[in-house]
């Protein structure tokens, strides 16, 4: 059973554990709502917020390095950017959990932002990337106010770029900001930029969103989104780069998601 969440997290849904992390239980529309009407509405709580759309291979990272565990701990919510997540999150109790594919919120976040003045941030993705993406989705749902970009260097960023950076952020009035590189990295640096920030409201880590949505990478089919076969599709545009990947990542989370649903149910076993 999803149980509820501790105050501390300030946010409305539940939340069950996969794999020892907190996921939020709600569905994708719900979610979306909420963000939407925060961002312009500040809630009680802190601000800035930090979500993590949490993938099988960063779920699967979160059991080998605690660091990785740690962070997700941290996050104002982490969101099941996974099918197999949401099926062991089901298969535990969580009836109302639906997949929150980083893409798709941010496509969905993005239209929204039309009849809302929503103002948003792209940070991630090769140098032209962000720009790109920014003129595709203004081209596409209309004079969206999307206020800045930065590509961020291969290296670490010093406190004092992290500290600029999210000054220049404040300085615009950004409300979400999303970030498009890849996991930890991505999550890393959405919280570093968190405790500078006074203004932003939300950081989201999407991933590969900004090549999907730029049209530099093809997207997977809609069925393919919820079947658990987006890796598939993916692996086959990527072979070189994705085949070792999710070799190495599978196996793992099959041995996991089987240790934690037997813990799971022999605990439920002992309570009745």
């Amino acid at each position: 059973m999803a149980v509820p969440m501790t105050r501390e997290r300030w946010h409305p849904f539940p939340e069950i554990e996969v794999l020892g992390v907190p996921f939020v239980v709600s569905t994708f529309d719900e979610l979306v709502h909420y963000l939407l009407r925060t961002s312009l509405e500040p809630d009680d709580g802190p601000y800035p917020r930090r979500l993590a759309t949490v993938s099988i291979p960063l779920l699967v990272y979160a059991q080998e390095d605690l660091d990785v565990r740690a962070l997700l701990a941290r996050s104002f919510m982490n969101l099941p950017d996974g099918m197999p997540a949401v099926w062991v999150g089901r298969w535990k109790g969580a009836r109302g959990m639906e997949k929150v594919r980083g893409p798709s919120l941010m496509a969905r976040l993005l239209a929204e932002s039309r009849a809302r003045p929503v103002r948003h941030y792209f940070c991630g993705g090769l140098p032209g990337v962000a720009e790109q993406l920014r003129a595709r989705a203004q081209a596409r749902w209309g004079p969206i106010p999307i206020v800045g970009t930065f590509s961020p260097p291969f290296r670490p960023m010093t406190e004092d770029e992290v500290r600029a950076l999210a000054a220049e952020m404040d300085a615009l009035e950004v409300d979400i900001v999303w970030m498009g590189i890849s996991s930890p990295k991505q999550d890393h640096l959405a919280e570093r930029l968190a405790r500078y920030s006074r203004r932003v409201r939300y950081f989201i880590p999407v991933g590969g969103a900004f090549d999907m949505l730029s049209g530099r990478v093809p997207e997977a089919p809609r069925w393919m989104h919820t079947t658990g076969m987006e890796w598939f599709f993916r692996m086959m545009h990527e072979p070189r780069r994705l085949a070792p990947r999710y070799l190495r990542v599978i196996p793992r989370f099959l041995r996991y998601a089987a240790q934690d649903l037997w813990s799971h149910w022999r605990n439920r076993r002992g309570r009745t």
